[in-house]
């Protein structure tokens, strides 16, 4: 039994030495590791730094192309801009030159004109008698397009000078400066059974001789190009989503919406001399005026159905932003 005791007690100290040794091999394999495992994470926060640093000078170098880049793109524009600005000074000059130009030359010719249709008057009475009826037409023509010519170039020369040199707007009531143009145009006109309905309409920063103008071309082109049926004009007002609309409004013999932006331009007629006589030029008068106050005119109509001719004005120019008409329309004469 003390042999067996003495036996197992050498058997638990191999055991215990053994365990001894196992442990201390552990640790040390586990010192190790961490020594491994340091030096990696080290090495790992190495390039993780070089890698910040990487993408920082990237980025760095990226937003200095952006710089230069927006910096020759923005001297493009600017080099642009002042390319187009001496392009709009340059065109400026010309459209100066050719509004003195139109102006010079259309006083001349009305001049000129104005002496065709005196001396070719002048011969007509002198020698009438003596000449036969088919001289005594060619004399006529000559006359006839002297007074034309005449005509055209007054109304060139008032298009040319329209927002030339312009005083200070002043506040305007539309409805008394409307008002006398309708009478001054049924006084001149005198037709039968005429009418006009006039609504509300606001008060606006303007001049009023380019108001008054601007509706006397629209009075006068209702005449114009009346139907058979006794001229009605209506004249109506709203407040539109940008701006502030006039519509003024007949029953004459209309036309084709083809034509809708054709009869805004300068000498542009839809009808002979011989059809319905006229210049062409009245309603591109209305249209420049529209274009001094930064407006616009349009024209809707059918033929046979009249013509509504609406001008839209800017809120900056009309002074009484709070009214809300139209109120009921009624034709009456003035």
């Amino acid at each position: 039994a003390f042999n067996r005791m003495s036996t197992l007690k050498d058997s638990l100290f191999q055991a215990k030495s053994s365990a001894s040794l196992d442990l201390y091999a552990a640790r040390e394999q586990l010192t190790q590791k961490d020594v491994e495992l340091n030096a990696v994470q080290k090495e790992l926060a190495i390039k993780s730094l070089q890698r910040e640093r990487l993408i920082v000078v990237l980025g760095i170098i990226c937003l200095l192309f952006a710089l230069v880049v927006l910096y020759i793109r923005l001297s493009d524009i600017r080099a642009t801009n002042e390319r187009v600005e001496a392009h709009n000074q340059t065109l400026s000059s010309y459209a100066r030159e050719l509004e003195e130009l139109a102006f010079v030359v259309s006083h001349n010719l009305r001049e000129t004109s104005r002496n065709i249709n005196s001396y070719s008057g002048l011969l007509a009475k002198k020698a009438g008698a003596s000449l036969d009826e088919k001289s005594r037409g060619y004399l006529s023509n000559v006359q006839q397009a002297a007074v034309r010519s005449y005509e055209m170039l007054v109304d060139l020369e008032t298009y040319v000078g329209i927002g030339k040199s312009l005083p200070v707007s002043q506040c305007v009531d539309m409805n008394l400066l409307v008002e006398q143009e309708g009478k001054e145009f049924m006084n001149t006109y005198q037709l039968p059974e005429q009418t006009i309905a006039q609504e509300k309409l606001p008060r606006m920063q303007a001049h009023p001789a380019l108001i008054q103008i601007l509706f006397r071309c629209l009075y006068e082109n209702a005449a114009k190009y009346r139907s058979q049926k006794p001229l009605r004009i209506h004249i109506s007002y709203q407040i539109a989503a940008a701006s502030h609309v006039i519509r003024f409004s007949d029953n004459g013999i209309g036309l084709n919406e083809a034509y809708a932006e054709k009869i805004f331009r300068v000498f542009q007629r839809l009808h002979t001399q011989d059809e319905i006589p006229g210049t062409g030029i009245g309603l591109a008068l209305a249209a420049k005026i529209m274009r001094v106050y930064g407006g616009t005119i349009s024209v809707q109509s059918q033929e046979g159905n009249g013509a509504s001719f609406s001008m839209s004005f800017p809120f900056s120019v009309v002074g009484n932003k709070e009214l809300k008409y139209p109120s009921k329309p009624i034709f009456r004469p003035l």
